[in-house]
């Protein structure tokens, strides 16, 4: 009998509330994240011999989800980038249009590479995402 394996790719909350996109502009993706990521632990008592990977995202990451472009921030102001990622659609418009205009003012200033421009010249970074794999036996 071949043996079966579940591999679940999902978000690690407090993880991804940490990257900065969130945390400093964006925090009301936090509770729409958990309401549509189960914690971790909520795998881990459902399935048998849960195992748990941190999968690290390039900087040149194309996917688009919420926090890919951790290191290249002008990304989430085209509007072609937001269109294509759900979370700004989650969030109230008066919440991303202030986020979007702090970005945008931190941007012009230097503040942000001032905060985060070793970010830069990462390669990659733990943005939360992880593997949960299941040996289903």
């Amino acid at each position: 009998m071949a043996r079966q394996r579940l591999l679940i790719l999902t978000m690690y909350v407090e993880v991804e509330a940490q990257v900065w996109v969130i945390r400093d502009y964006l925090p009301e993706t936090v509770q729409a994240h958990c309401q549509g990521f189960p914690a971790i632990s909520w795998f881990a008592r459902r399935l048998p011999r849960v195992t748990v990977q941190a999968i690290a995202v390039p900087r040149e990451c194309r996917d688009g989800f919420m926090v890919a472009f951790w290191g290249r921030p002008e990304a989430y102001l085209d509007a072609r980038i937001r269109t294509a990622t759900s979370t700004w659609h989650q969030v109230p418009p008066e919440a991303a249009t202030r986020a979007l205009a702090q970005l945008q003012d931190d941007l012009a200033s230097g503040e942000w590479d001032r905060r985060y421009g070793r970010l830069r010249e990462q390669s990659e970074l733990d943005v939360g995402l992880r593997l949960v794999s299941s040996d289903l036996g």
